[in-house]
């Protein structure tokens, strides 16, 4: 039996090392993780060679993306917009011009959705405009997903777009600026510890609810993806394991596992990002009743310390 041919673009980023790492310990698949040396990705004659040079059945998996905190995202919206939007227009036009049958699995963040949308079901997408904190980078990728939903309605092509919620764990990346606020909070909180420092800073009020999802979690679910056959299963599924909670509270989580004993506080003098981003994933779970949500948080958010503990200075 021959290995399924895997192809992950940004295998150096956070969420691509950790399938990158799943799909390594697997028999079944060949994977290739071109770095951007090999194969850059704003590079449309590059990316063309490598992509046509695949054989049939390929999955290309797109988890390439230029991100940021909110507030770093606010300072650099032209740079989102303009590499975002690039690398995406350069794989949906290599992938459409492919001939011969290929998956791809790409994923979007819950930032898409329209800012006054509590519960966000699939449904609702375009009922209205994200919240202005994170326009760029919703945009880009409201653009992206449309484009792979125009590039799906080929014969040869199958789609899946997964919808997912912030993202943490182990293997993210080590500059604050590019850390969303779970591991923003982790990193910050470290730091304080280690230097002493009595009072730790909750950027805004606090009361924003946002969904979290381990890195692992995503790619178990990539994996199953991958395996899936079914051409009449949804291209865009909302993604989650069902954990959520304010940022206040998750800044207390943190404070208890990692035995910080200082006290939090909150910084006003911030902007908060939209009041709740809570997916609702029943879709997923009916079309993937395989999936497993029993996912130990608590330890995944002590697997994301540890690796923080060592990596950082």
């Amino acid at each position: 039996m021959s290995k399924k041919n895997i192809v992950v673009f940004g295998a150096s980023g956070f969420l691509g090392k950790n399938i990158k790492k799943l799909f390594e310990q697997e028999k079944n698949y060949q994977i290739l993780c071109p770095s951007r040396k090999e194969v850059d990705l704003l590079k449309f004659d590059e990316l063309n060679d490598f992509i046509i040079s695949q054989p049939e059945e390929t999955v290309f998996i797109n988890s390439a993306a230029v991100v940021g905190s909110v507030h770093s995202g606010l300072e650099r919206e032209i740079l989102l917009i303009d590499e975002n939007t690039r690398l995406n227009l350069n794989i949906f036009s290599s992938l459409s011009k492919l001939e011969s049958r290929f998956v791809l699995i790409n994923y979007v963040s819950n930032c898409i959705y329209p800012h006054k949308v509590n519960v966000q079901s699939e449904d609702l997408i375009y009922e209205g405009e994200p919240h202005f904190t994170a326009r760029a980078f919703a945009h880009t990728k409201r653009h992206a997903m449309q484009m792979f939903e125009i590039l799906n309605t080929k014969k040869n092509a199958n789609v899946n777009q997964l919808i997912l919620p912030g993202l943490f764990g182990e293997g993210n990346h080590l500059e604050e600026n590019r850390l969303h606020a779970f591991d923003g909070i982790i990193v910050r909180m470290i730091k304080a510890k280690r230097q002493k420092i009595n009072k730790f800073e909750v950027y805004g009020t606090g009361k924003p609810i946002r969904e979290w999802v381990p890195a692992l979690a995503v790619s178990l679910a990539t994996k199953i993806l991958c395996d899936n056959d079914n051409p009449d299963t949804p291209s865009i599924l909302n993604f989650s394991i069902g954990f959520n909670e304010s940022i206040w509270d998750t800044t207390l989580r943190i404070k208890n596992i990692l035995g910080y004993e200082g006290e939090i506080v909150k910084n006003e003098s911030f902007v908060d990002g939209a009041p709740i981003k809570v997916l609702n994933n029943k879709k997923f779970l009916q079309h993937y009743p395989e999936y497993d949500l029993n996912i130990d948080v608590d330890n995944e958010i002590l697997k994301s310390i540890k690796y923080y503990q060592n990596n950082i200075l």
